[in-house]
């Protein structure tokens, strides 16, 4: 089995990217701290280690070549449309069409990346009282 810790951790990245505070956001957020007299040097540093570039590993490459891909393939459930995952048949014409082999090492990392999507979606969800 291939690690997909460089994978999940790409997925998690822009995942979290999209909810992430702009640099705007964030310098406003500054300034209005330091007129209080708090000092968020440290959590401003650790908000831009997170959007540090990921780099993939060459056998990740394929599995994202077919996740980016895929991201118009979720299903929602519920009242309030709660992400449950992805349309498997629908990722697997995705790989087919860009010559990418459904195989079971493929499928191990597209539910590596769909575990994390999943874990960020739950955490939300909770944050909003759903």
């Amino acid at each position: 089995r291939r690690e997909t810790k460089k994978l999940t951790e790409a997925v998690r990245a822009i995942s979290e990217a999209r909810t992430a505070p702009t640099r705007r956001d964030l310098d406003e957020m500054a300034a209005d701290a330091a007129a209080l007299g708090i000092d968020l040097s440290a959590y401003l540093a650790r908000v831009a280690d997170r959007s540090a570039e990921i780099v993939l590993w060459e056998g990740n490459v394929p599995a994202w070549r077919v996740w980016s891909r895929a991201q118009t393939q979720w299903r929602y459930a519920g009242l309030h449309g709660a992400i449950v995952g992805l349309d498997y048949d629908a990722v697997a014409r995705i790989a087919e069409g860009l010559l990418v082999p459904w195989d079971e090492q493929l499928i191990d990392d597209i539910a590596a990346c769909e575990a994390v999507v999943l874990e960020i979606a739950r955490q939300r969800e909770a944050a909003r009282g759903h």
